[in-house]
């Protein structure tokens, strides 16, 4: 990671799911197909972003897990992938501040 990130102490990374194309995966409030990121293309930009020394924290919102599959299988798909891409770093220390991982999707099946 170069460039505007290394300005930081830390970074934060937003993901929004509308981001997605929703016929790749269809876990966004936005349902509009073919416009967005494949779900493979959004999971190894993360991995870059996880990556970056200063990250410290990842947020995921307007997932809908009423337009997944009814089984979970979307929502324990994204999970499991959010998962592997941010365990590597997960436990790295960032000026001082150990980072701990928290579960941001809690799946009932």
């Amino acid at each position: 990671m170069t460039g505007w990130a290394r300005k930081f102490e830390r970074l934060l990374i937003h993901l929004d799911v509308d981001v997605l194309d929703f016929a790749d995966m269809p876990l966004a409030e936005n349902t509009r197909r073919n416009v967005g990121l494949s779900f493979d293309q959004l999971m190894a930009a993360l991995k870059v972003f996880v990556g970056a020394a200063n990250w410290s924290a990842l947020t995921v919102c307007e997932l809908n897990p009423d337009h997944g599959a009814s089984d979970g299988t979307h929502i324990c798909r994204i999970s499991s992938r959010r998962n592997r891409c941010c365990a590597a770093f997960s436990a790295r220390a960032v000026n001082g501040f150990e980072l701990e991982l928290f579960r941001v999707f809690a799946v009932a099946v």
